[in-house]
């Protein structure tokens, strides 16, 4: 007190203002950040946030990685995890308006009518929809980096119909009847698929076939498809294959791989992967022939427990083939668990399909596991850190401080639509 009182009123005020100054510039500066709701005008283009069937709520929920966003349309409210997701879900809003339109139609609704009331109820309890709509700041992905710190320091160590249902070939007609919507059958939009289900329960009942059907349905649907990850071809087989042959498929890719066979039991039949998610992470791992450690998506992928975190890891397996045929060739795959990075010649790239990275204590405690598990490689050159959205100031300057170049916008450079046109993986 002494000191404070043999000071001036005017270099006391100074002094204060001083040591109000370093803690202001303490906090703002450093060290990590707190997630929180964000706002979808500062995430999103307009067009996304609102269209003629939808309306992105103002709201959107962080983890730290992912976006949560709650989506009002003209059908029902729902949310959805990812950017990419969002993208999707708001195409086959589309498509419902569509099936809508199809299904009020005096043709169709004569076709149901002929095949009578009681064969349309007998159908309708063959339908099973277990899809649920994701809620929730903390996503399953957000859970997923949560534990991934220490983890990558320790060392290694849906949507299908029932049997009866495709022996009547109810989920046959559901199948046809999405593909000429285009749409995902295994898609986990609520509104989509009871929409669907409806359809092709009033279809199969009916007998109303694809040839009907075409000449009844809307111009400007189609193009959930070719959003959602896939190209044309493999459209075609997924949504033209029944599950049970879509498995075989893959089994045979898997182990042209050299696979070990029980992991291949494991990764088959693990129904957190819909169909089309799995066809789709076989295809583009087949794809990177010259690639080695290929089984570590695999190990990962039967590690997942949630759909979510399913969907991640199918678009990180597809954005690391983009880059392999892209940019340099991926000579390794590393395993951080939970997660698989990559080596090329001379360079570390870590691909992670994540929406806005905020640089967190846990995001700090990922890239020091990283570096140290990496700290004796030799020949590495750069580091490359690559997002499917972006990541915070905060972030970014962190992230160079260790050494890494962050790659922003990697759904737009790593999309696998664009580059597999020019050679598409044989299915």
């Amino acid at each position: 007190m002494t000191f404070f009182k043999t000071m001036k009123p005017v270099p006391i005020i100074c002094f204060l203002a001083l040591i109000f100054l370093l803690i202001t510039i303490s906090f703002a500066g450093g060290v990590f950040e707190r997630p929180g709701p964000l706002k979808s005008i500062d995430l999103l283009p307009k067009a996304l946030i609102k269209g003629p069937f939808h309306r992105v709520d103002d709201k959107v929920l962080n983890d730290g990685y992912m976006n949560t966003y709650t989506i009002h349309s003209n059908f029902g409210t729902f949310t959805t995890v990812s950017t990419a997701s969002l993208k999707i879900r708001i195409e086959e809003l589309k498509a419902v308006d569509a099936m809508k339109k199809v299904a009020e139609t005096d043709t169709f609704q004569n076709a149901a009518k002929e095949a009578g009331t009681k064969t349309i109820e007998g159908v309708q309890n063959l339908v099973h929809n277990p899809e649920e709509a994701l809620s929730g700041a903390i996503t399953g992905i957000g859970k997923l980096f949560k534990r991934a710190g220490e983890a990558i320091r320790s060392k290694p160590g849906a949507g299908e119909g029932s049997r009866f249902e495709n022996l009547i070939g109810y989920s046959n007609t559901k199948r046809e009847y999405a593909y000429e919507f285009g749409v995902d059958v295994y898609s986990p939009n609520p509104i989509l698929q009871t929409q669907l289900d409806d359809m092709a329960r009033m279809g199969y009942a009916g007998s109303f076939g694809i040839t009907a059907l075409k000449a009844l349905i809307p111009g400007g649907v189609g193009l959930a498809l070719s959003v959602s990850g896939g190209t044309q071809l493999m459209n075609d087989l997924i949504a033209k294959s029944p599950p049970s042959e879509l498995r075989q498929i893959n089994r045979k890719k898997l182990e042209a791989m050299g696979i070990e066979a029980n992991l291949i039991d494991l990764y088959i039949n693990k129904e957190v992967y819909t169909p089309r998610d799995q066809t789709l992470m076989t295809a583009v791992l087949e794809d990177m022939k010259h690639t080695q450690n290929r089984f570590e998506f695999i190990k990962f992928a039967i590690l997942t427990e949630s759909k979510d975190v399913a969907a991640f890891r199918t678009r990180t397996a597809i954005m690391y083939a983009v880059y392999n045929r892209k940019f340099t060739p991926i000579d390794t795959f590393i395993s951080f668990d939970p997660f698989v990075g990559a080596r090329t010649r001379n360079t570390l790239v870590f691909i992670v399909p994540v929406d806005y990275l905020q640089w967190t204590k846990n995001t700090e405690k990922i890239v020091r596991a990283i570096g140290e598990k990496t700290a004796g490689l030799k020949g590495i050159e750069k580091k490359e850190l690559w997002l499917a959205g972006r990541a915070t100031q905060k972030a970014r300057d962190a992230l160079k401080k260790y050494g890494w170049e962050v790659m922003e916008n990697g759904d737009e450079v790593l999309d696998w639509r664009k580059e597999a046109k020019k050679n598409e993986p044989k299915s």
